[in-house]
C-alpha cells in the first residue's frame, strides 16, 4: 500500500443547518491542499460554498490510472464555487464560481482514450491530433482551463490551451450545465518540423451535443 496523502489538518463543524469542513493536506501526491466547504440547509434552502485549491500536485502519484497510461505530470487547481436551491436543478442553475486548473510535463499513453471507449472522443482526438494513432504515446507540455461559471454556465473566452511536443490546441465556447449541452470551437495548430501537411490538418472543429 502506498500513502497518498501525510500531515493533513481538518475541522468539521455542524451547527443547526450548517454543516462546515475545513481541510489542509500538507502532503498529496507530491503537493498540497486546501478545502473549505460550508452546507447551509436553513430553512430548507440549501446553499452550497467551496473554496478549493492544489498546487505541485505530481498526477502520477495520484494512482488513478497505471503509470503505463500516464507518467509525470505536475498540476495546480483553484476553484470557487457557490450554488442554491431546492433541487439538482436549481442548485445548476444558480451555480457561479470560478475554476482555474493547469497541468504540465506528463507523458500520456494514447491507447488509453481508447479505453475510455467513447467513438466521439477517438474521432474528435484523430481529428484535431492527426499524430494520434501514428505513436504511441503524447508528451504534454503544458495544458491550461480557465473558466467562469455564471448561473450554470461553464464560460471559456479563449481560455482553453493545450500544447504537446507537436501541438498547439487552443478552444472556447461554453458548457451549459443547465441544459447539459456543450457548444465549444477547437483550434489545432501543428508546431513546426513536426512532419505533417500543414493544409491536411482541421483549422477549426466544432464539438456540440
Amino acid at each position: 500500500n502506498k500513502t497518498l496523502a501525510t500531515n493533513t489538518n481538518s475541522r468539521i463543524t455542524l451547527d443547526k443547518d450548517i454543516f462546515n469542513l475545513s481541510s489542509q493536506i500538507g502532503s498529496i501526491a507530491g503537493g498540497n491542499s486546501n478545502l473549505n466547504l460550508s452546507i447551509d440547509n436553513t430553512d430548507n434552502k440549501l446553499a452550497i460554498n467551496l473554496n478549493a485549491s492544489a498546487k505541485n500536485v505530481v498526477l502520477e502519484n495520484l494512482g488513478l490510472v497505471p503509470k503505463e497510461e500516464l507518467s509525470g505530470g505536475t498540476s495546480n487547481i483553484d476553484m470557487t464555487l457557490h450554488a442554491y436551491g431546492t433541487s439538482t436543478k436549481a442548485l445548476a442553475n444558480h451555480l457561479q464560481g470560478d475554476i482555474l486548473c493547469n497541468a504540465k510535463d506528463c507523458v500520456i499513453a494514447n491507447n488509453s482514450f481508447e479505453a475510455i471507449g467513447s467513438d466521439v472522443l477517438l474521432k474528435l482526438l484523430n481529428t484535431v491530433n492527426p499524430f494520434y494513432k501514428r505513436t504511441k504515446t503524447t508528451n504534454l507540455e503544458c495544458a491550461v482551463v480557465k473558466s467562469k461559471i455564471v448561473d450554470g454556465k461553464m464560460l471559456f473566452d479563449n481560455s482553453i490551451a493545450i500544447k504537446t511536443s507537436k501541438m498547439i490546441i487552443t478552444a472556447d465556447g461554453e458548457i451549459d450545465l443547465t441544459k447539459e449541452r456543450i457548444n465549444l470551437g477547437i483550434n489545432p495548430k501543428a508546431r513546426q518540423g513536426v512532419g505533417i501537411d500543414i493544409a491536411s490538418l482541421a483549422k477549426f472543429v466544432a464539438v456540440q451535443g
